[in-house]
Order: C-alpha cells, then sequence, then structure tokens
C-alpha cells in the first residue's frame, strides 16, 4: 500500500490505540501459576552454579547417557538472573515488557493498512486470545524477536539487516524451538523484494545467512530435528503443562470467542478490501490464522502474525461500512463503544472476575500462586532426611520439586522430549488404576513414595486406591498435596510421626478460615487451589459430610466450577437432602452440559425422588453424549427407592 492510501487516524484513535496496549498490559499482571516455570529456574541456577549441563541432573529416571538437548538453555539463564534481581515481579514485568514491545514493533506495518481505531481493535481481540497463556515461557523472548525480525526486514536493506538479525537469530536459536521461522520469513521478504522492486532491496543469500545463523548452538543440527519432530510429530511437541489444572472443569468463559472472531475478521478482509492485498501481512494473518485453528499452545506466535492483517481486515470493514451508510457516524459510536468495552475488560482483570471465572489458578496481581505446589509438604516432610530417596510425583510438580528440593532428584517434570509421551501415558495408566503397571513401576524404581498434587482431577481416586491396598499410608495431607508412604520398616517412623500430620493439617484449616473471612468479605476469589483439592480427596475417601461443607464453600467463592456443584450435589444425596442436590446438579449441568456424569446423578436423584418425567429427560440426554458410559453406570448405580416421610 502507497502512503496515500493509509488510513487517517485521529487523535482519539491514538488514544484507544494506547488503551488496547493497557487491556493486554493488563491480561499479564498475575501470579505465576505455569509448571514450566520452575524447571526453567531450576535449570537456570544449576547453569549459574554448576556449569553447562550435558545430561539430565533432574530425574532418577532418565537416561544418563543420553545428552540432554534444552532449546531454552539461555531462557533458563536469563530467566534466573532477572528472579535474583526482583524475584516473581520481576520476572513478570520483563514478561509484559517482552510482549507489549513485540507488537509495537510492529504498529508500523499496521499502519500500512489501518488507522489507529483499527489497530485498537485488533490488538483488543488478539489481548482477549492471548490472555490464558500470558505467563513466563520461552515462547515470550521469542515472540520478541520474532516481531524485530519482521520490522528489520520491512525496512531494512540486506547489509543493515544481517547486522542486526544474525545476532538476534543466534539469541533466539538458544531460547526457544521457533527459531526456524527466522530463516522462513527471511525467505518470505526476499521474495516480496524480488517481485515488486527493479533493484532488489534484500538479496538471496540473506535467508542463507539466518539458517547458518541457526548452527551457532551447543547442540548443533540435533537441536533443528529436535524443533522439526516438534512442527512434523504433534505428540512430540505435547506440554504437559497448564495454566490452571482444573479450568477444563470450568463453564467456558466468553474471552474463548476472541479466536473465532478474529477468524471471521481475516476471511472478511479478503472481501471488505478492495484492492490487491500485500504479500507479506497476507501470508502472515493466514498463517496465523492457521496456526489458531491447530492448537492454543500457539496462541502467541498466531497473535502476532494476525495483527497486522487483521487490522487491514476491520479497516476495509470500517471503509465499507462508510460508502454503504453514506456518513461515519457510526465510527463515533463505535469508538464510543470500544473505549467503554476497553474500561469493563480492565475492571474484570482487575477485580480478579477474570480469573475466577475462566478458572484459572492465578489472581491479578504480581508473585506466586499459592497452595498450587507442595509447598508446605516440601518443609515438613519432603526435605525430612529418612525421607524415602525415589518417589513418583505428577509432571505438574515436578518442576516445583526440582527448584525447591535441589539436593533430591525427582521422577518426572513436563519436559515432554525428555520423558516420551509413553513415559506419561504409562504413569496415568499405573495411577487410573492398573494394577500390572502401577507394580512394574514400583519394582523398577524402587519407589518409596508417592507425591500427589490433588488439584489433579485423578489424583484423589489414586490416593484412595493406594490406601485401600494396604500397601501404602497417608502420611502427610494439606488440602493441596497428598504423600503416601510405603509401608516398610524404613518408613515406619515418618508414619508414626503425630507432628508431620498435625502440620499439615494445621496449614488446611489456616487456609480454610482464611478463604471463608474472604467469603465473608465479598469480592471475586481466588480459585483456591488447596480446597479445590480437599473438597475431591474428601469427596473419594466418601467422608461426604466434610466434603459437602467444604464444597459449599467451594462453589460460593468459584460459583462457575461445574465440578465442585457436581460434587456438591451428590454430598447432599448422600446425606439425604435431595431438594437441594437436585439444585446443585441442574447448576452442574447449566455450567457444562456436555458433562454426562452430571446428567446422570441428576437423572438418578429425581428419580429417587419421585420425579420420573424429568429423570427420564435426564437420563436421555447423558445417553446422548455417550451411551456406553450411561449404560455401565446405570448398571453399577441403580436408583434407590423414594424414601418414606418415616425414613
Amino acid at each position: 500500500m502507497n502512503k496515500s492510501s493509509t488510513p487517517t487516524s485521529y487523535p482519539e484513535a491514538q488514544f484507544l490505540l494506547f488503551l488496547s496496549f493497557g487491556v493486554l498490559a493488563f491480561f499479564g499482571l498475575r501470579t505465576i501459576s505455569n509448571p514450566d516455570f520452575w524447571m526453567h529456574l531450576a535449570v537456570g541456577r544449576t547453569l549459574a552454579e554448576s556449569g553447562w549441563i550435558r545430561t539430565d541432573p533432574f530425574s532418577f529416571t532418565t537416561t544418563q547417557s543420553r545428552i540432554w538437548i534444552n532449546p531454552a538453555w539461555m531462557y533458563d539463564a536469563a530467566l534466573y538472573r532477572i528472579w535474583q534481581l526482583g524475584g516473581a515481579a520481576a520476572v513478570t514485568i520483563a514478561t509484559l515488557t517482552c510482549i507489549l514491545a513485540a507488537f509495537a514493533l510492529l504498529l508500523p506495518l499496521a499502519r500500512r493498512g489501518a488507522g489507529g481505531a483499527s489497530q485498537a481493535l485488533a490488538i483488543l481481540l488478539i489481548a482477549w486470545l492471548m490472555a490464558p497463556i500470558l505467563t513466563p515461557s520461552p515462547a515470550v523472548p521469542a515472540l520478541l524477536a520474532t516481531a524485530l525480525t519482521i520490522r528489520i526486514l520491512t525496512v531494512a536493506s540486506t547489509r543493515t539487516a544481517l547486522f542486526i538479525l544474525i545476532p538476534v537469530q543466534i539469541i533466539w536459536t538458544n531460547m526457544h524451538g521457533s527459531f526456524l521461522l527466522g530463516p522462513l520469513l527471511g525467505a518470505l521478504y526476499w521474495w516480496e523484494s524480488a517481485r515488486t522492486t527493479k533493484d532488489n532491496r534484500l538479496a538471496i543469500w540473506l535467508p542463507v545467512a539466518l539458517l547458518a545463523a541457526t548452527l551457532a548452538n551447543p547442540y548443533g543440527i540435533q537441536l533443528h530435528k529436535l524443533a522439526f519432530k516438534s512442527i512434523v510429530d504433534p505428540n512430540a511437541a505435547a506440554l504437559i503443562q497448564w495454566i490452571s489444572p482444573f479450568q477444563a472443569d470450568f463453564a467456558p468463559f466468553f474471552g474463548r470467542h476472541a479466536a473465532t472472531l478474529l477468524l471471521a475478521v481475516i476471511a472478511s478482509a479478503f472481501i471488505a478490501i478492495p484492492h490487491r492485498l500485500p504479500l507479506v501481512p497476507t501470508t502472515l494473518g493466514v498463517f496465523g490464522a492457521f496456526l489458531l485453528v491447530i492448537s492454543p499452545r500457539y496462541y502467541l506466535f498466531s497473535g502476532l502474525f494476525v495483527f497486522p492483517f487483521a487490522a487491514c481486515g476491520l479497516q476495509g470493514i470500517a471503509t465499507w461500512l462508510t460508502k454503504r451508510t453514506g456518513n461515519d457516524k457510526w465510527a463515533v459510536i463505535g469508538r464510543g463503544i470500544f473505549f467503554l468495552f476497553c474500561l469493563a475488560t480492565i475492571l474484570v482483570v482487575g477485580s480478579n472476575y477474570y480469573f475466577n471465572r475462566s478458572g484459572s489458578s492465578s489472581t491479578f496481581g504480581l508473585g506466586i500462586t499459592q497452595n498450587l505446589y507442595p509447598e508446605r509438604a516440601s518443609e515438613v516432610l519432603l526435605s525430612h532426611p529418612d525421607f524415602p530417596k525415589h518417589a513418583v510425583n505428577l509432571a505438574h510438580d515436578g518442576g516445583y520439586l526440582a527448584w525447591r528440593l535441589p539436593g533430591r532428584k525427582i521422577f518426572t517434570d513436563t519436559r515432554a522430549p525428555v520423558y516420551g509421551i509413553p513415559f506419561y501415558q504409562g504413569l496415568a495408566g499405573a495411577l487410573g488404576g492398573h494394577a500390572e503397571t502401577w507394580n512394574a513401576l514400583i519394582q523398577r524404581f524402587d519407589i518409596g513414595a508417592v507425591i500427589l498434587n490433588g488439584t489433579w482431577a485423578g489424583s484423589a481416586p489414586a490416593a484412595r486406591r493406594l490406601i485401600d491396598s494396604g500397601q501404602w499410608a497417608l502420611a502427610y495431607w494439606d488440602g493441596t498435596t497428598i504423600v503416601l508412604l510405603r509401608r516398610t520398616d524404613e518408613n515406619a517412623a515418618l508414619i508414626a510421626d503425630p507432628s508431620i500430620q498435625q502440620s499439615g493439617l494445621a496449614h488446611f484449616e489456616s487456609t480454610r478460615r482464611i478463604y471463608r473471612d474472604r467469603l465473608a468479605a465479598g469480592g471475586y476469589l481466588q480459585n483456591e487451589p488447596s480446597l479445590i483439592s480437599a473438597g475431591q480427596f474428601l469427596f473419594s475417601l466418601e467422608r461426604f459430610d466434610e466434603a459437602r461443607s467444604l464444597l459449599s464453600d467451594v462453589v460460593q467463592g468459584s460459583p462457575t466450577f461445574s465440578l465442585a456443584w457436581q460434587l456438591f450435589g451428590i454430598c447432599l444425596e448422600r446425606n439425604g437432602d435431595r431438594t437441594n442436590a437436585i439444585l446443585a446438579l441442574e447448576r452442574a449441568t447449566q455450567l457444562r452440559p456436555d458433562n454426562v456424569l452430571s446428567w446422570l446423578w441428576l437423572a438418578r436423584v429425581l428419580n429417587e425422588n419421585g420425579d420420573s418425567t424429568a429423570a427420564a429427560e435426564a437420563a436421555k440426554k447423558a445417553h446422548k453424549l455417550n451411551p456406553k458410559f450411561a449404560e455401565a453406570f446405570e448398571k453399577a448405580n441403580p436408583s434407590r427407592p423414594e424414601s418414606t416421610p418415616s425414613e
């Protein structure tokens, strides 16, 4: 697009653009809760204290002779230094700075075809898109490197581009597996230069030089193989991580529609823009849309790539509306609505409403999410000199344990390329009740303890199965963390030590008192991991009265948590309160209509309460969702006859 075709940006539109960046920043001001963060910190500390890492020093289950390829080693080292300077607050601020700078770098590219208001709306949509994953990770500096590469390639000659981009490419290569995007972007821009100008601004050897720069890494071509494998093999690239381990059981939040809206904007651009579309923004927009469809894992990069094209698309829609209506009064109203929506977004984020309703374990502000990892357990039991040398832990806790207890080796963590997907599948199967797999695991690694993060939905039933086997004893529980010790002579003293149990229970009761005080004070609370975990654990132990009391607090503080409503309803039914049980289960089905178990329990309680018509309707919906599961449930859980008043 030539300069004369660039849309005019009104002063108020520039203000809206500034406001949209403020919204993006607000979404990123959250307590850190992603489990990968701790492993990156642990690696950074090891690099700082012991030097280069050739093999995995953290886990006793990995092959020590195999070289560990860590594509984020430079990020890990930088993260640890930032942590030393200012802790979690410094890490969050550095993360936000990178994200904001990345989008600011692309403003000139978006400005070629869109005014400030269209750019602002695009940023707002992208902020909502990326909101769930705006956390510290190696992808964040890689995002900045991507934006800087695009910016330099847009305006610079070959010599200037190489002078700036070669060091950027080397740093990028040693921070994140997306580094192959650098040479690809170089090739795209060279192609555009070759087809649009007579004196080619960029030489053909530019992308070749960028590709050669990627060899400046400690692993050589092996790093490229790992990066390529993560692209062509979805399983190899799988991330065993979460922002909230219980987010899937919350009602879907309206922010999920941001991806659909962006796809619609991108599609409409091909219709609304009358002139020939520019090669680079269009290609990046289409590629970003492709990443949108593939997986939420790529939302950071997809948001960056679609930004210039989405802004152009929105400008095209605005121009079409102006021509169609003959005036632009609607634009003034639209800017007013946009302003109000930005303020509303800042309010829902700053008040913690967004994090509460979306099922996040983070809260608005700076710091670390409390009671999500085995913090207290590490102090009381896991650091004890008599604690077993080998303990099973979930991948979610592995990084934290490696960071908190550097003298002990862990079982596993979230580094999928290190362990392989079959390893995680085997662990899930063993904890899920497959006795043969579990016994083989115990014998192979001489396991003496099990550390379970209760926020994982499978932890409570797994703990119940192990306790019922008689071979494992509950040694510690603080709401979040469940620690089981194998019944051996070596563990007898720890199992019999009452102070260990009392310490965990005291911590849990303190957490619950604080939570209840906050409930009484009002406002939108943190989705408290400790109470969410405890409710599921007590329910699994069939301590229904205690679970009911606890879950009544959870559903007050986290009213869109469908699983809590489901368990709460079952507890009420077990305690004979069918009327309120029906209300709770109906709430669970409203929040998550796709949850077959909630419909089945609702059908059962309705039938027990004498409402056979409504029960049949609920059962019908369950059978429609999953007929085999519904049949198995009804066979294993026949409805009890309606109680008479005398009962």
